[in-house]
């Protein structure tokens, strides 16, 4: 069976989310540590006020805030810039066709380089909406195998070809 190796921007959007650890959003609030704290000191001083019955300090607050704004708008700029950038890098790290055999895999890449992968180089496979994807035995390597440009009799022929030599999907993230 033969596939596209090109995938969209959906696609890869699609992998990202399924290869995604499980932990992501621990860590990602664990770097976003300072913008927190400053949330935190926003509202402790808020409340402390609010409690004490005094005005409340808009202009320092609000510097507080603006600050804190400051820092969750460029964190979300650079994520989303750094998403384009991978995206732009691993379109030309993808294969042009993919070819799935009885003895293995063959990519094939757009400066005619061809590669050949056995079934038994991986160990595990899991299915998304537009994707699948082959779990290398070594390492954290992943293989893509877009499904945009099959259609739905074809993707199950391709579930069962994996299915077969690589047993049941992984539900593990």
């Amino acid at each position: 069976m033969q596939i596209d190796g090109k995938p969209t921007p959906a696609e890869i959007n699609e992998a990202s989310h399924i290869m995604r650890s499980k932990s992501i959003w621990a860590r990602y609030l664990i770097s976003q540590a300072y913008g927190i704290l400053l949330l935190v000191a926003i509202l402790w001083i808020l409340i402390s006020t609010l409690l004490s019955g005094k005005p409340i300090p808009w202009k320092g607050d609000g510097l507080l805030f603006a600050f804190l704004a400051a820092i969750v708008a460029l964190s979300w700029v650079r994520i989303r810039r750094n998403k384009r950038r991978m995206q732009t890098a691993l379109n030309h790290e993808f294969a042009d066709a993919i070819q799935l055999e009885t003895s293995g895999v063959k990519t094939e890449s757009n400066n005619g380089a061809n590669s050949f992968t056995p079934w038994s180089a991986f160990k595990g496979w899991r299915m998304g909406k537009q994707i699948a994807l082959l779990n290398y035995a070594e390492g954290k390597r992943t293989l893509i195998l877009p499904l945009s440009g099959l259609s739905a009799p074809e993707q199950q022929t391709l579930r069962g070809t994996i299915q077969s030599y690589l047993g049941p999907p992984s539900n593990r993230r």
